[in-house]
């Protein structure tokens, strides 16, 4: 477990530095979105993927987590 929080802070790091000035993607958003589903922190997945949405609502992939998020949520 040790391990994972490591590696999730490490890629929470690259992802907010590399995610910085004009050109903002949603990606960053959605993989830390995706780190916390993996690790069942339910709370943040919904509060990064619901940010990457708000950046960009047409992203297959974003849907799907989207989707595994409601599933979780038993909706």
């Amino acid at each position: 477990m040790c391990e994972d929080v490591y590696r999730v802070s490490a890629l929470l790091r690259l992802y907010y530095n590399t995610n910085t000035g004009k050109n903002r993607s949603h990606l960053p958003l959605l993989f830390v979105g995706m780190e916390h589903i993996l690790l069942s922190n339910y709370k943040l997945a919904d509060e990064a993927l619901d940010a990457s949405f708000s950046m960009c609502d047409s992203d297959p992939l974003l849907i799907n987590e989207r989707a595994v998020m409601a599933f979780n949520h038993g909706e």
